[in-house]
C-alpha cells in the first residue's frame, strides 16, 4: 500500500464530500426550511387559536442577529399575506 497515495485519495474524498454536504445545506432556505415551517405553523396556529381571544402576540428568542434577519426576512411575507400583519423587528445591520 502507498500511504502518500492513499492519504492525498483520502483527502481528496474528504474535501469532495464537504462540499457537496455544503451544497446541499446551502440550498435550504425558505420553504425547504423544516424548522421555519414548524415556526410558522406554531405561531398560525397561535394567532387563529389564541389561549387568550384578546392576546395574539408571541415572542421569538433567539442570540443571534443573523437567525432573527433570517426569521424576518422568510416569515414577513407570509403574515402579510395570511394574517394582514407582519413582524414588529426592524432588521440589524450586519457590522
Amino acid at each position: 500500500m502507498d500511504a502518500t497515495k492513499w492519504s492525498k485519495d483520502l483527502k481528496m474524498r474528504i474535501y469532495f464530500h464537504r462540499n457537496m454536504l455544503w451544497a446541499s445545506i446551502v440550498g435550504v432556505r425558505g420553504g425547504k426550511d423544516f424548522k421555519l415551517q414548524q415556526l410558522i405553523k406554531l405561531l398560525d396556529n397561535k394567532i387563529t387559536n389564541p389561549f387568550n381571544l384578546s392576546n395574539k402576540k408571541a415572542i421569538v428568542f433567539t442570540a443571534f442577529a443573523d437567525t432573527a434577519n433570517y426569521l424576518y426576512e422568510n416569515m414577513q411575507d407570509y403574515f402579510k399575506l395570511n394574517m394582514g400583519t407582519q413582524p414588529n423587528y426592524r432588521p440589524q445591520k450586519n457590522q
